[in-house]
């Protein structure tokens, strides 16, 4: 939101997602439990989540499931989170469509770029 927001910490979480997909894995909630704990303890920070795609399919499509795999790690830290994650602790949740923070050659890489990054703000 404005300039004065200061990211605290980011941190690509290994929160998996299938190909094509919006659903997290069993590996992800495995993830997202363990990051409810972590986010727990920064309670007084604003969460600010981002969600990528690999190179498969279109630009369109990945832009709508970078949104959905960003919401789906919302939707799952407001459910589980015991009241600690209401709507006004999220700064944004957003998808960015394709990454290419690692290459998009090989299916390891590209699993790697179906990720979700999560920032604390203040």
């Amino acid at each position: 939101k404005g300039t004065s927001e200061k990211v605290v910490t980011k941190r690509d979480w290994a929160i998996e997602f299938n190909s094509g997909q919006a659903s997290l894995t069993a590996k992800g909630v495995q993830t997202l439990k363990e990051v409810l704990g972590q986010l727990t303890i920064s309670a007084g920070l604003r969460i600010r989540i981002t969600g990528y795609t690999d190179s498969d399919g279109n630009a369109q499509t990945n832009q709508v499931l970078s949104e959905n795999r960003a919401n789906a790690v919302k939707d799952y830290l407001m459910k589980n989170g015991g009241g600690n994650f209401s709507k006004e602790r999220f700064e944004s949740v957003k998808g960015l469509g394709v990454s290419t923070k690692f290459s998009n050659t090989t299916p390891a890489e590209k699993a790697k770029n179906r990720r979700v990054e999560i920032s604390l703000v203040e």
